[in-house]
């Protein structure tokens, strides 16, 4: 298949929205576009909210956050066709509110969000991390990535490259009283997600609002 498309919604006898899956696939001789039908992938009993998607190979890994918090993901090995049964991600419930990534490589999925579980003077959000072996999908424990517990870190993207996977964020560990500013920090993984490359700031410009 060529792409893989997600949104939230609902469907016939859905109360409440829940995560879809379209492929998309071009025929090389027309190069017309072929649209499956869309298929439903999630079943959590709450309301599900931003997803994302990552493809190697015939793998597709799909993410998504509940409206109460949780980070789930599912997986499929024939190219979407068809996918397993939904994975809870995060290991403290109802923490994950700030944001959420997804990357794969041919090993391993990792996924990171924005989680409140160590909130210290308000609602701070701090970058957490997990990751799995494809063919199992068994989480290990979660990971603080951002070093700093200043103010907040939260709304990640990530991407894998060569084996490495790389994860960038909007960090407020450097906002003061007289300069309110976001910074993109950045740290790295090659292994099984446990440990973290230290943060490092991406972006030169030293006040205002920077977004990953």
């Amino acid at each position: 298949f060529d792409a893989a498309s997600l949104y939230g919604g609902t469907g016939p006898g859905d109360s409440k929205y829940e995560v879809w899956y379209v492929r998309i696939t071009e025929t090389s001789q027309s190069q017309a576009l072929t649209v499956d039908l869309a298929t439903k992938i999630s079943d959590t009993p709450d309301q599900d909210d931003r997803t994302c998607v990552a493809v190697v190979g015939n793998r597709v890994f799909i993410g998504w956050q509940t409206f109460l918090g949780d980070i789930y993901v599912a997986a499929s090995s024939n190219g979407g066709t068809s996918f397993g049964a939904q994975v809870l991600v995060n290991d403290v419930p109802n923490k994950a509110d700030a944001g959420m990534a997804l990357a794969a490589t041919s090993t391993r999925v990792y996924l990171a969000w924005g989680d409140s579980r160590n909130t210290r003077s308000g609602n701070e959000d701090d970058i957490f991390s997990d990751s799995a072996d494809v063919s199992t999908l068994t989480f290990g424990t979660d990971v603080q990535v951002n070093d700093s517990d200043n103010r907040y870190q939260e709304y990640p993207a990530m991407v894998a490259y060569n084996g490495t996977v790389h994860l960038f964020w909007q960090d407020f560990r450097n906002t003061s009283a007289s300069n309110a500013r976001f910074d993109i920090y950045t740290a790295s993984t090659n292994g099984l997600g446990q440990t973290w490359t230290p943060n490092e700031r991406v972006n030169d410009i030293q006040d205002g609002y920077q977004y990953p």
